[in-house]
């Protein structure tokens, strides 16, 4: 995948686990986010797993 279609992706995944309700719902969404992305950018899921806990909700 080109950089930039990358970049998007993750941007999109992590903006949709931000705008949830709640701080519950949002740290659901970043796990499905950090789920899928992990295959493919193992690095990038290994600070996400860290930053699980500080994922903020609209």
């Amino acid at each position: 995948m080109p950089v930039s279609r990358a970049a998007a992706s993750v941007s999109g995944f992590i903006g949709t686990a931000v705008a949830q309700n709640d701080a519950e719902a949002a740290r659901a969404q970043w796990r499905h986010a950090a789920d899928q992305l992990r295959p493919r950018v193992a690095k990038l899921t290994t600070l996400m797993d860290d930053a699980e806990a500080d994922v903020p909700a609209a």
